[in-house]
């Protein structure tokens, strides 16, 4: 989170959806929320556990949404996206 919030100079918030509608964190009605909300919807590590799968999600308003399963590898100290498959997009 902090690396968005230094890079993008944006407010990040560790929040479901549900709580963002109650702190108001959107535009006109509460299915135009404020930016995008990133889900991280499932995680599965591998057993040598220098690899991980991730499904993830990206949702904004007007835009829809798109989600993404991602392999990732540890390496040199990083993690690396290695493979990413795109699963739905609306």
């Amino acid at each position: 989170m902090e690396f968005l919030r230094t890079k993008y100079k944006v407010d990040v918030y560790n929040l479901t959806y549900e709580q963002l509608l109650k702190e108001s964190l959107y535009e006109d009605n509460p299915s135009n929320l404020r930016g995008i909300l990133l889900r991280i919807e499932k995680v599965e590590l591998a057993n040598e556990k220098n690899e991980a799968t991730l499904v993830v999600s990206k949702y904004r308003s007007n835009e829809g949404s798109t989600s993404v399963k991602l392999t990732l590898q540890y390496r040199d100290n990083n993690w690396m996206v290695v493979d990413h498959i795109s699963l739905k997009e609306s």
